[in-house]
């Protein structure tokens, strides 16, 4: 018999949940009755979030967490588990990026942005799953671009290669454990992180030129997206990567 995931008081971890998909998806899914855990490094954005949340009613916790740093892990998984009993569904969002010629990138600049895409959702993952009592949910946010070449973004690219192939085994080898991991693959959206080409008619328009569909997403348009994946799709499906690109990955 077919059954849907009710989010409803489930425990959601979101990692980077102080601004862009993160965000969308802490109130998307507080909306839908979750119990949230924003976990981000963002002090300020994550105790605005967190309280523009609980205005409207919801249960939401910020936790300051660095999520290269073992011990901060640790802490937040522990404290989600203070708050709400036990921990469900991890949202693996947390990411930065970086936009240089490759010729020009330091190699602790590729450090920091592998140390937080990659070091950090393996991290962020392995105490989620150490810490689950029934099973669970992780969900994995990632780039077409993980597998289709562009330019200027290598580090944030190979970083998010890293997180798909960590899916597939995470998945393959927790299966019988009641632990199904995906991922899923963003095309053009209008996050924080992009507004180095957003303010940009140009590059906007070079961006659209390749998107068949001709969408530049919105966060919260992705978050329900990502809604509709946990509530239909997370209790069959595990080690699939689910793209949401508008066409852009059909195009060289």
């Amino acid at each position: 018999m077919f059954k849907e995931l009710d989010v409803n008081n489930k425990t959601v971890i979101v990692t980077g949940g102080a601004k862009g998909i993160g965000e969308a998806c802490c109130r998307e899914l507080a909306s839908r009755g979750a119990n949230i855990i924003l976990a981000d490094i963002d002090e300020d954005n994550g105790k605005k979030v967190e309280q523009s949340i609980k205005n409207n009613g919801y249960n939401i916790f910020f936790k300051k967490t660095d999520v290269t740093v073992e011990n901060d892990v640790k802490n937040m998984i522990i404290f989600a588990k203070e708050k709400f009993g036990k921990i469900d569904i991890l949202i693996n969002d947390a990411a930065i990026q970086k936009v240089t010629d490759f010729e020009n990138i330091s190699l602790e600049e590729w450090k920091s942005v592998i140390d937080v895409n990659l070091n950090g959702g393996f991290l962020c993952s392995r105490e989620f799953i150490k810490e689950l009592d029934e099973g669970g949910q992780i969900l994995n946010i990632i780039t077409v671009h993980s597998g289709l070449p562009r330019t200027g973004k290598y580090s944030y690219d190979a970083s998010k290669a890293g997180m798909e192939i960590l899916t597939k085994e995470l998945a393959k080898n927790y299966a019988n454990d009641n632990i199904t991991v995906n991922a899923i693959s963003f095309g053009a959206v209008s996050t924080p992180m992009n507004e180095d080409w957003l303010d940009d008619e140009k590059a906007v328009n070079n961006t659209l030129s390749k998107v068949p569909m001709n969408i530049i997403f919105k966060p919260e348009e992705i978050a329900r997206f990502i809604y509709e994946i946990l509530k239909n799709f997370s209790l069959y499906t595990t080690g699939s990567v689910f793209v949401i690109d508008g066409g852009r990955s059909l195009v060289g």
